[in-house]
């Protein structure tokens, strides 16, 4: 085997691991979903580990099997993922036991395409649906995407791509904040305009308190809520909340090394392990802070977003712009 080979099949290797050991555990609630996602899940990554596609289109892919993975760990629980419709009310009490609210090519489509990660509540009707403000929350995301086609742009035109790094990380994380957050609020609007029971997958993370409500209440819902539920809440029933913080922050890391480094050809830069394991260390420390006044809840503010503008060229930095689609497509104009 080539040594440029051999780099992506070694960083391949724990995902094809955690793929396998999701999909056992969902083929006892729902066998057809736990094969179809495992194939391809695994496909993916071993055509992005193999060199078959681009960096930006080898990052797109793994983001997808990261979301079958996401599902098929969702499935292996066998207990519904707590939903809330887009206006923040409960859309149901979690269930446990039982399989899968949809079956077939349903519930094929869910584990490929979906935008919920929910499986009991994938394809359910909401009677309490708001179709109109669904559609308005469609409008609001594909706007928001739009927003970063412009902050791309401009920012490519300034220069400031080019320029120091903690510019370049700022530019690169706003236009990469508004396109995903409007792809969230969009794919949720709708499923909300079909009038279905429609997830929310982010929560206006421009507005977070400190870093502790950024990472586990408003940004990518969706990893947050499978890392609490698979990662989290196992460590801390063995060694304590701290102890589980950091291992969540650990599994993140680790996750992006892959998603970022496999498209580049295998890299292992170490700086999103970092860059997770900082925030970590940070949201442990930042519970120390007082919150219980205003000017104490303004400290934690501007500490949480000073550190995360720090520490941004860890996460925006090395292959990054090379692997994420969204700025070679959007800078470009």
């Amino acid at each position: 085997m080539s040594t440029a080979l051999s780099a992506p099949l070694a960083l391949a290797a724990p995902a094809v691991g955690v793929v396998l050991a999701a999909a056992r555990r969902a083929w006892a609630h729902a066998p057809t979903v736990a094969l179809v996602g495992a194939l391809v899940a695994l496909g993916e990554v071993v055509a992005v580990a193999l060199g078959a596609l681009p960096p930006w289109g080898g990052g797109l892919t793994l983001l997808h099997a990261s979301t079958v993975l996401g599902k098929l760990a969702a499935v292996g629980r066998d207990e519904d993922v707590r939903v809330r419709r887009g206006d923040g009310a409960p859309a149901a009490t979690p269930r446990r036991g039982g399989s899968l609210a949809v079956r077939g090519a349903r519930a094929v489509l869910w584990v490929l395409i979906y935008p919920g990660l929910s499986p009991r509540h994938a394809f359910e009707p909401d009677p309490r649906a708001d179709r109109r403000r669904g559609v308005v929350r469609t409008a609001l995301g594909l706007a928001e995407v739009a927003s970063a086609f412009v902050v791309a742009a401009v920012a490519a035109r300034l220069g400031w791509l080019d320029g120091p790094a903690h510019v370049a990380a700022a530019a690169r994380a706003a236009s990469f904040l508004a396109f995903l957050d409007g792809v969230f609020r969009a794919s949720s609007g709708v499923v909300a305009a079909c009038g279905l029971v429609a997830e929310r997958f982010s929560r206006a993370p421009w507005a977070s308190a400190d870093l502790s409500d950024l990472w586990a209440r408003r940004w990518n819902l969706f990893v947050a809520r499978t890392l609490a539920e698979d990662v989290y809440a196992p460590v801390r029933r063995r060694a304590g909340r701290r102890a589980a913080g950091l291992a969540t922050f650990l599994v993140s890391g680790v996750f992006h090394e892959v998603l970022f480094g496999l498209p580049a050809g295998g890299v292992v830069s170490g700086r999103w392990l970092a860059f997770f394991l900082a925030h970590g260390a940070a949201v442990a420390v930042e519970g120390a802070l007082p919150a219980r006044t205003a000017a104490g809840r303004a400290l934690r503010r501007g500490l949480g977003w000073a550190f995360f503008a720090a520490t941004a060229p860890l996460f925006f930095g090395g292959p990054y712009p090379v692997v994420v689609p969204f700025e070679a497509l959007l800078a470009a104009f």
